[in-house]
């Protein structure tokens, strides 16, 4: 466990510094997009003004949490749990739920997989962080950012799924019309 702890602690360091240079790539595309002069070419705006908005996004998500991660991995790497029997299965189901995830996205189309995968292993660290962790705040803290990520990698799901469905649904009613 401890070598899987020091692994997470890495990758999560490696997350705040991809950020650390995503934010300001993105704000240079806002600013450009944003400047008098900067495009004439509307599409080519409307794409720089979504990868700046991605990037930012992305940016400050990865910051957050990825910081999060390693404080709390460093924390947990002092002293951390057995990983027995109710904790197991704990982690079992939310390595499940997130790579479900991931699987999801990708059947569905992967529109928004970059996200979902982020997502989804942002709170599966943060799930093995929590089960490995002693003190009672740093398991709630991890679990609970653990089951939010979760959380927020089913949303693009949920919309793509209900993408398709409405797509279904037309396609249904305009094979009715004369």
């Amino acid at each position: 466990m401890h070598d899987i702890l020091v692994m997470i602690r890495r990758l999560a360091i490696g997350a705040v510094v991809l950020s650390v240079f995503a934010v300001p790539l993105g704000a240079l595309l806002l600013i450009s997009v944003s400047s008098p002069g900067g495009s004439d070419n509307g599409l080519g705006a409307i794409i720089a003004f979504g990868l700046g908005v991605g990037l930012v996004g992305l940016g400050l998500g990865g910051l957050t949490f990825g910081c999060g991660l390693a404080v709390l991995a460093k924390r947990t790497l002092a002293a951390p749990a057995e990983i027995r029997g109710s904790r197991r299965t704990v982690l079992a189901a939310g390595l499940t739920i997130a790579g479900g995830q991931v699987l999801t996205s990708v059947a569905l189309g992967g529109a928004f997989s970059l996200f979902v995968g982020l997502s989804a292993a942002f709170a599966a660290a943060y799930i093995v962080v929590a089960v490995a962790a002693r003190r009672r705040s740093e398991l709630i803290l991890a679990g609970v950012l653990g089951i939010v990520l979760l959380g927020l990698g089913l949303f693009p799901i949920w919309g793509q799924v209900s993408l398709n469905r409405g797509a279904a649904r037309m396609t249904e009613q305009a094979a009715l019309l004369p």
